[in-house]
């Protein structure tokens, strides 16, 4: 395997986590709509084992890199059921002691939580719906075409502000934007 990139890897371990995201997502909010409208949790807040069920895990090799994705649920101010996913994708190999190769090996993880469904009175309700971050695709390029883009526009701005009057920065909310 050939070694990837930082921005490959983020762009594949994103791709991976709307991917998994969308599967284990519609596992468990499927699971859980036949008990809407029931309080499906014992008074610490975990789910009382009658309506409880395990939960989904993702796991594949593919093209020299191993994908894991898991998610866990979260009771959340009495008012939410949250579903936490979390992915790691990892691959590459270290070299030999000793040897003049150059280390392939990497790993990512990323993880985003969405609200599963909404509570009232403690009982399950409909929740706003995540499609829109599922079906979200990335391609480096594009990306790379938008930061640099965003670092010409940033140098721009950099160049206008040393122009402008220091004082009056604050007046008019103008900030420093931070170089990288």
């Amino acid at each position: 395997m050939k070694k990837l990139t930082i921005r490959q890897t983020k762009v594949i371990a994103l791709n991976f986590l709307r991917e998994a995201g969308k599967e284990l997502f519609k596992y468990e909010q499927d699971h859980f709509k036949q008990f809407i409208g029931k309080d499906i949790f014992k008074v610490n807040g975990e789910i009382k084992q009658k309506y409880a069920h395990d939960r989904k895990v993702i796991e594949f090799k593919k093209d020299g890199i191993f994908y894991n994705a898991h998610c866990w649920l979260t009771y959340r101010n009495s008012q939410h059921l949250d579903i936490t996913i979390k992915i790691c994708i990892n691959g590459g190999k270290y070299p030999e002691p000793g040897s003049r190769e150059i280390s392939t090996a990497f790993c990512q993880y990323e993880q985003h939580a969405f609200t599963l469904f909404t509570l009232k009175d403690n009982k399950i309700e409909e929740a706003k719906q995540h499609s829109e971050y599922f079906d979200e695709v990335f391609n480096e390029e594009e990306i790379s075409k938008k930061a640099d883009k965003l670092k010409k526009i940033a140098e721009e701005y950099r160049k206008e502000l040393d122009e402008f009057p220091y004082e009056f920065k604050s007046v008019f909310y103008i900030e420093r934007l931070t170089t990288h």
